[in-house]
């Protein structure tokens, strides 16, 4: 596969985190939407804002009453590519007055306020099993992935501060929202719909460049490692063998099924250009395979060193520890693999 990787988390698992959600979600909205309701916001955004989430099934419009098991399923339902069949112009289309693109940004807002991502911090009582207050931060951690799976080349991981003896959680995750708040607001507390990431694929590549289902790029809670694959194509094998640093071009490749997302993944994230930085570690990897053969190992090791490494296999794990790693939890190891398997599998008639 290429840098997108697969998050695996159990069914018991995500069951597990959106009972913690539901919980949240039930806490702390009726506080905010007292607070909504108390606000003094222009009739027409007031209005908008009632008629658009009781069209959505999250209000009682009669007497402005919560429907907080509704309100819940949007929030925990694993099905967010069908929520996101609505894009932001549908949310206004049932309204029977004019509103103008301020008050509809405006309205966007105010749904985003009531729903409450900007709040999803460790203040909350709902604990987890381990005692942790139920938050963004938890939620990252509890994915359990170490590097953003978007690029595979920034760690994304959590630390503990005490600041007067009270433990506390932090993390240098971002949370990417796969389909984006600005577009599709009602997914914004749905924890399907939160992705770990690094900070530059997030907040300076991505932004809110998926405006419609049909922009999706890969989704790593759903769609396989292999999505995407490094290789660096030469024309001929003496190429391939002759090659140097300066000639290397790595490109990635979109598997059959999700070719779509998987352009879309290279193209919003450059991911082809990100990784051009790292053509000095492709060479030493083609370097290493022509030099370390097993023919060159017996000729090397076991005349003048036998049983140093017990055998030719071992002998390669400690060459190239990344075959042993595990991509989630350490950067660039995707990319290693995947051009150590294909200079292999190419260089085979040459060393």
């Amino acid at each position: 596969g290429g840098p997108m990787i697969y998050i695996e988390v159990k069914k018991d698992k995500w069951k597990e985190l959106e009972h913690y959600h539901a919980e949240y979600i039930e806490e702390t909205l009726p506080g905010r939407w007292k607070r909504f309701c108390e606000k003094t916001i222009p009739w027409t955004e007031r209005t908008a804002v009632l008629c658009i989430l009781e069209n959505h099934g999250m209000i009682n419009i009669k007497d402005k009453e919560l429907q907080i098991p509704n309100i819940i399923r949007w929030c925990t339902s694993e099905d967010i590519h069908t929520l996101a069949d609505e894009t932001l112009e549908d949310l206004f289309d049932g309204l029977t007055f004019e509103i103008s693109e301020e008050k509809k940004q405006n309205c966007v807002k105010h749904i985003r306020y009531i729903l409450g991502y900007q709040n999803f911090s460790g203040s909350s009582r709902i604990k987890t099993k381990d005692g942790r207050p139920w938050s963004r931060e938890t939620f990252m951690d509890e994915i359990g992935i170490k590097v953003c799976p978007y690029c595979n080349r920034q760690y994304i991981t959590s630390y503990s501060v005490s600041p007067e003896g009270k433990r506390i959680r932090k993390t240098t995750t971002d949370t990417d929202h796969y389909y984006p708040v600005s577009k599709f607001p009602f997914l914004s507390m749905n924890i399907h719909n939160m992705v770990p990431s690094c900070q530059i694929c997030n907040s300076r590549l991505k932004l809110d460049k998926v405006s419609c289902k049909r922009d999706a790029h890969l989704y790593p809670y759903m769609d396989p490692s292999s999505s995407l694959e490094f290789q660096i194509p030469f024309s001929d094998v003496p190429q391939l063998y002759a090659f140097s640093e300066e000639d290397i071009h790595i490109c990635l490749k979109g598997s059959e099924g999700v070719e779509k997302r998987a352009e879309q993944s290279k193209k919003i994230f450059r991911l082809e250009e990100v990784y051009e930085t790292h053509r000095d570690i492709v060479y030493r990897l083609k370097n290493e395979i022509r030099d370390y053969s097993r023919e060159e190992y017996n000729k090397i090791f076991c005349e003048n060193y036998t049983d140093l490494f017990g055998g030719y296999d071992r002998f390669i794990e400690v060459l190239h520890p990344f075959l042993a790693e595990d991509e989630k939890n350490t950067p660039l190891t995707k990319m290693k693999k995947d051009i150590y398997f294909y200079l292999k599998e190419n260089c085979a008639v040459l060393y």
